[in-house]
């Protein structure tokens, strides 16, 4: 579209083509504009000349200059003139002119006249030449115009395209200098406009070291080919961090020395990669160790400081309440003084932010900020929210470990750096975090179950083969003894004296052979409930007594001092006399036996708190710390081998626990370690009347009861094992 050029325009631009005077005026006579020569030749200034009438500055009649004037307003072809012209001097001075109309004013369309003065009357041929130059200089003039417009809709356009801020856009000299920049570079780097305005921003400042052989590789190809391709680099912002970005550029086409570069901020990408990266650095610490602490340890190393600064693990006890189970810092001179307070100031699961909420709800929390209110929130005392201070986090993610819809534990997340917070971006990678490590924890504890029942297998395994192979040593040796006897009484060579020990010998080991089967038979009927207690009032200063005087020989034969002290006013428990003195004969024996010669055991019997306390203290061989747990197990013994010092089989204790329980009692064992003696406490329950008798209540709380299967209509096979029996 063409663009139409205004006679103000055209005659300002010929007044500084032509040399000689020149006039633009109205049909009607009146000087709108005047070139230096025309002023110079009438001696007047432009505002004593313009608005002025030509005939005021002529000797001509006025008819003949508006008729002259007329006439030239009609057509651009020039008409020939001449005027004599008078000049404020009083001077006269013949001119000849052509004039032409040179286009139309205002809206009411009124025609100006160019006038053009020479010092010849006539000269159309010169003046058509001018004309020609006009119509070629007006034609120039539009063409000009219309690239201007042009280059302005361009300049819009790509104006539009920097300001859009889609991209960072600057505008750059090759010796640095940033002249010109949009809101998104500016907000890229951290500069605000009035550090572009003052020249501060440089964009060779702005690259790190590294990367200035890069840089000056892509600048020679920018100086060779006006451009270069996108390639990946750093820009320092303004507060210190690195901004990844991807830069291209290419000169202006004007010149080399300047042009326009594109930056766009790759920080989000970046980001995504390095957490796919923390994800699958974080799958494989989880899945190196099926130990949890050991795989909790070695997770934590992978997101410090990748993704934190420091983190903790949590997990619940037994209890349900909160344990430090590991933690890790950045600084790793100080992971065991945060471990130490963290352990002195556990989360509380009534908190209202952080790993106690997370704990309690199993929800996510993202604290980011942490601002001081929400240490406080945190803070289980003063003492504490002065460490929170110190420790100064920044931001925090709390995740919960979860089985299924139950809280396992916590895993802690904190960021120290003022300048790095967590985003809910963050979260989502935090949380795939905390459900892989859910799945760790739920195989870590399923294999931990695995591998203490495949103990448990083996141990029950290896005390079955010990049990069998004390049972066969402790039966086989007495046999042994007794047939050797046996067989010298079959020849009848013994003398009397020896007859008789062998008579004692054989009835020794027969006795203590019925007590090996005695106590195997009452493990067997403990295991299948079986076992009935005969329960009646029994005073326990004689059943007690009665074991001792029973165990008594056996102390004086090894040198061992057994001493009692009877309360004769301890009133009657309500169970089976046979079954307590069984019980008291057990442990009375257990301390003769592992008391050396000249040791002591002392018996006690007292009343305290509705109870019947029996102590059987010893100062013999004590009991290991490590073994104590299972003193009162089947079948264990701190010495299985069968080069132990002491015969049994390991079922005493065992009887002893199970036969108290069932009348309502406790038993415990004590000892200071080996070499320094045992304590047996037994408590049991009083009667609170001597009325109290077995058929009254609670009598059914102390016995088993056997019943027979009932055998009718079916076929019975009696088996006669031994001859003897």
């Amino acid at each position: 579209m063409g663009t139409t050029v205004g006679p103000a325009e055209l005659f300002s631009l010929l007044s500084r083509l032509l040399p000689e005077p020149l006039l633009l005026v109205t049909a009607s006579g009146e000087v709108v504009d005047s070139n230096t020569a025309s002023r110079e030749l009438l001696g007047l200034q432009a505002s004593a000349l313009h608005g002025r009438s030509l005939t005021e500055l002529t000797e001509e009649a006025p008819e003949r200059v508006s008729g002259f004037l007329r006439i030239c307003a009609r057509s651009t072809d020039p008409l020939p003139g001449g005027f004599t012209l008078k000049s404020p001097s009083g001077s006269r001075v013949r001119r000849g002119c052509h004039g032409a109309r040179l286009g139309m004013r205002g809206e009411d369309r009124e025609p100006l006249v160019f006038v053009r003065f020479s010092n010849e009357v006539g000269g159309s041929a010169a003046f058509g030449l001018l004309g020609q130059k006009v119509d070629e200089l007006t034609r120039e003039v539009s063409r000009r115009r219309e690239v201007e417009q042009a280059l302005r809709a361009s300049e819009a356009r790509l104006r539009r395209i920097v300001d859009s801020n889609i991209v960072g856009v600057f505008f750059w000299k090759l010796t640095g200098e940033v002249t010109y920049a949009n809101d998104d570079f500016l907000q890229l780097v951290g500069y605000r406009r009035e550090d572009l305005e003052s020249g501060r921003l440089n964009w060779r400042r702005l690259t790190p070291p590294e990367y200035t052989m890069s840089d000056q590789a892509h600048v020679e190809l920018l100086i060779h080919t006006g451009r270069h391709p996108p390639y990946e680099k750093e820009y320092l912002h303004a507060d210190g961090h690195r901004v990844p970005v991807l830069v291209a550029s290419a000169t202006f086409l004007d010149n080399a020395e300047e042009g326009v570069a594109f930056a766009i901020d790759l920080t989000a990408r970046k980001r995504a990669e390095e957490h796919l990266r923390l994800l699958v650095d974080a799958s494989t610490a989880l899945a190196a160790s099926l130990h949890f602490a050991e795989t909790m340890d070695r997770l934590l190393h992978v997101l410090v400081p990748r993704f934190a600064d420091w983190c903790g693990v949590f997990v619940r006890d037994e209890d349900g309440l909160p344990r430090l189970l590991t933690t890790h810092h950045i600084d790793s001179a100080r992971t065991r003084l945060v471990s130490a307070a963290l352990e002195k100031h556990l989360p509380s699961l009534d908190a209202r932010h952080g790993v106690g909420t997370v704990l309690r709800t199993g929800r996510s929390e993202l604290l980011s900020p942490m601002t001081d209110e929400l240490l406080e929130s945190v803070a289980r005392s003063r003492e504490h929210l002065e460490l929170l201070r110190e420790g100064a986090p920044s931001a925090g993610v709390a995740l919960p470990l979860l089985s299924g819809s139950q809280v396992m534990g916590a895993l802690l997340l904190v960021h120290l750096d003022s300048r790095r917070l967590y985003e809910p971006q963050d979260l989502l990678v935090a949380e795939e975090v905390a459900r892989r490590a859910s799945i760790a924890l739920v195989n870590a504890r399923l294999f931990e179950t695995a591998e203490t029942e495949r103990h448990r297998a083996e141990e029950a395994s290896r005390l079955k083969d010990d049990f069998l192979s004390t049972v066969s040593h402790e039966l086989r040796t007495p046999l042994t003894s007794m047939l050797g006897w046996l067989q010298l009484l079959r020849k009848g060579t013994l003398s009397p004296e020896k007859h008789k020990r062998a008579l004692e010998v054989i009835e020794r080991n027969t006795r203590h052979q019925a007590q090996l089967v005695g106590d195997l038979l009452d493990v067997s009927r403990i295991l299948t409930g079986k076992l009935r207690l005969e329960v009646e009032a029994v005073m326990l200063p004689g059943v007690v007594g009665a074991a001792i005087d029973t165990v008594r020989p056996a102390a004086e034969a090894r040198g061992v001092h057994l001493r009692s002290r009877l309360d004769a006013n301890v009133g009657p428990v309500r169970g089976d006399a046979t079954r307590l003195q069984q019980v008291v004969w057990n442990l009375v024996q257990n301390a003769v036996k592992f008391t050396p010669a000249g040791g002591q055991v002392e018996v006690l019997l007292q009343h305290r708190d509705a109870q019947a306390v029996i102590t059987v203290a010893d100062t013999g061989e004590g009991i290991a710390p490590d073994f104590l747990p299972h003193l009162f197990e089947r079948f264990r013994q701190a010495d299985s081998s069968t080069t132990r010092k002491h015969g049994g089989l390991g079922l005493g204790l065992s009887l002893v626990k199970h036969l108290v329980e069932m009348h309502g009692g406790s038993v415990e064992a004590h000892s200071a370690g080996l070499g320094r003696g045992a304590t047996f406490i037994v408590r049991l329950p009083l009667l609170k009347s001597v009325g109290e008798a077995p058929g009254g209540p609670g009598a059914g709380d102390f016995q088993e009861e056997f019943r027979l299967p009932d055998l009718s209509g079916r076929n019975l096979l009696r088996r006669k094992d031994e001859a003897d029996t």
